[in-house]
């Protein structure tokens, strides 16, 4: 298996060490531990960035002794730096909720998650995405499964994105998309689904 080179490959050993002795063992963290599919998604740096990711959601959820948690959450706080931050310009919250294989176009480069957000299965999101709450609004999106989100898009406020759907290039999403459904333009409109879509995940 290739590993990425240089400052990159030394920061992907540490972190396998991390994840091999810190994981919960659980299915969902074997897949993860499956890193060539991952970076076939993702990109080296965005498969870092998204194994970090992991690393502090199940430091969050978790159920971990104080003492455990917080070597953990030290650990996750130093690699979120450089890894996420400094070298993917990215902001993966550790509380933020995302399902399985997800694709980080680009090397998730730019992508901002808000921590209450919730992604589901299969979703793909391209570069310098945004997925956050509008000033004064309580809620944050939810976004369903299979869904692909292009590059510059912003999600905002109490929005619901079904399962399915697209969100165009740079559109600016403040409202329900249904199922299969794609959303384009800024403030972005509803392109409803032909009857007969597939429902199968947006690459």
């Amino acid at each position: 298996m290739s590993e990425p080179g240089g400052f990159c490959m030394w920061w992907w050993r540490i972190h396998q060490y991390a994840l091999d002795r810190c994981g919960h063992g659980d299915d969902s963290l074997d897949r993860m531990s499956d890193t060539r599919s991952l970076r076939e998604r993702c990109g080296h740096i965005g498969a870092l960035a998204f194994q970090v990711y992991r690393f502090g959601n199940r430091t969050v959820y978790g159920n971990y002794p104080a003492p455990i948690r917080k070597l953990r959450m030290l650990a996750y706080q130093a690699l979120d730096l450089i890894i996420v931050r400094a070298v993917a310009s990215a902001r993966l919250p550790a509380q933020t909720r995302v399902g399985e294989r997800i694709g980080l176009v680009h090397d998730a480069n730019g992508v901002i998650l808000h921590p209450d957000v919730v992604i589901g299965d299969d979703v793909t999101i391209f570069h310098q995405v945004t997925i956050g709450k509008q000033t004064g609004e309580p809620k944050r999106p939810v976004i369903g499964n299979g869904v692909m989100i292009g590059a510059g898009a912003k999600i905002l406020g109490n929005v619901t994105v079904s399962d399915y759907a697209m969100i165009g290039t740079n559109a600016v999403v403040l409202q329900d998309v249904p199922e299969g459904a794609t959303a384009v333009g800024v403030p972005a409109r509803i392109i409803p689904a032909k009857p007969d879509f597939e429902r199968s995940p947006r690459r």
